[in-house]
């Protein structure tokens, strides 16, 4: 999932056409979850959408992205 993310992040995000929802989703997507229905547009909607359809626990509150990062550099 994190490579994933990181491989559109880098080749294929920009402000217009390519969301930061959208590289959740394929994220989402990749790591064998299903992920938000196309046609959703709004941010919150589109992040609801992923939740509602996808059993488990939201950890976001808990990670530390910057520790994430020095880790995943350090590989």
């Amino acid at each position: 999932m994190y490579n994933t993310a990181k491989d559109i992040t880098e080749k294929d995000y920009t402000e217009f056409f390519n969301w930061c929802t959208d590289n959740v989703n394929e994220a989402v997507e990749a790591g064998g979850l299903e992920g938000a229905d196309k046609t959703t547009f709004w941010t919150n909607s589109y992040f609801k959408d992923i939740e509602r359809k996808n059993s488990g626990e939201r950890i976001d509150n808990k990670l530390n992205i910057n520790d994430v990062s020095k880790r995943n550099d350090e590989k």
